[in-house]
């Protein structure tokens, strides 16, 4: 049978099935194509149809519990992956690449995959898939190398950092870095102006909002243990004045951005934001979250700008099409 020969379900979840048969085999047929159709069978009748056999002549011959135990093993992993599979189904946009996957990258994200029981990293495991699916190429072997060591409470933890990450036009995701008093620093023609932390009543209710979400000194160095952010003491990303143009910048944040305008037009050419930066890894992962809802957060960004003599105001990104997940 040809993925072309199944009729009635849409392209993206054509490509998935594809790239799952690519996989794991003629399992991904019958089973896709089930629960498009909301006709799906129990787990049995499905591994029965995809043809997969446990009982072979060689197990066999094993001794009875060595061959329960590897029917039990492959019965388990074959479970995550349907599971896996399902989340990257339900998270399919409705436009994907038509590039197709490096069948290369699908040995190595189905040969992790089987292994992940945890049901809130299947769910990352899923988004992950199908984020490949309808881009290929963005995510790297390197990413699924680092995921698979990843523990649930890793996750967690990182997904809680994303809830404060920002990204900028030029692709840099970051947080911003309050850590030791550190603040936004506006400067010009004249150098730098000296603002300190107890000039800015916005940076403690920013440390609160981290310390709210357990984000701390030693949970980010434990995120830097993992790749997942860098570890570059005093970090730093500078925003710049084009020309007489006012002075504005906008950052996003999930479905939003926070445009950033200066309130002194005379004297400010740049705005020095602490940061500490996503890696690759984390900047891959990141795209995969979720973001939910700060307003302890959202409201002492934007006190914090204020305090350095910027204006900032959240608002809403009028949504894309194509790939996104």
């Amino acid at each position: 049978m040809e993925i072309k020969d199944l009729a009635g379900v849409s392209g993206p979840v054509e490509k998935l099935v594809q790239v799952v048969a690519d996989g794991i085999g003629a399992i991904a047929y019958p089973w896709i194509v089930r629960r498009e159709a909301r006709a799906i069978a129990d787990a049995q009748k499905i591994l029965a149809d995809g043809g997969l056999a446990f009982e072979s002549a060689t197990m066999k011959s094993l001794p009875a519990q060595i061959a329960s135990r590897i029917t039990y093993q492959e019965a388990k992993r074959q479970n995550n992956l349907l599971k896996i599979v399902d989340e990257a189904r339900k998270a399919l946009p409705e436009n994907v690449s038509q590039e197709p996957v490096d069948p290369d990258w699908g040995n190595r994200f189905f040969a992790g995959a089987q292994e992940i029981s945890n049901e809130q990293m299947q769910q990352l495991w899923g988004r992950l898939l199908a984020g490949e699916v309808a881009r290929p190429g963005s995510v790297s072997p390197r990413t699924l190398d680092h995921l698979r060591n990843m523990t649930s409470s890793d996750a967690k933890l990182f997904s809680k950092l994303c809830e404060f990450a920002f990204e900028s036009d030029t692709g840099e995701v970051f947080v911003l870095d309050v850590q030791h008093g550190r603040v936004p620093a506006a400067g010009g023609e004249l150098g730098e102006v000296p603002i300190y932390a107890f000039q800015c009543p916005g940076l403690p209710k920013l440390m609160s909002a981290y310390a709210a979400q357990g984000l701390s000194e030693s949970s980010l160095r434990l995120l830097a243990e993992l790749d997942l952010i860098g570890a570059v003491p005093g970090d730093a990303i500078v925003f710049r004045r084009e020309g007489k143009s006012a002075f504005e910048f906008a950052i996003q944040s999930g479905s939003r951005a926070l445009r950033v305008t200066c309130e002194r037009q005379e004297g400010y050419g740049y705005l020095t934001l602490p940061v500490v930066r996503l890696t690759r890894v984390g900047r891959e992962l990141f795209r995969l979250h979720r973001p939910g809802v700060a307003p302890d957060f959202d409201a002492a960004i934007v006190e914090l700008f204020h305090d350095v003599g910027f204006r900032a105001s959240w608002q809403p990104i009028p949504s894309r099409s194509g790939p996104a997940v």
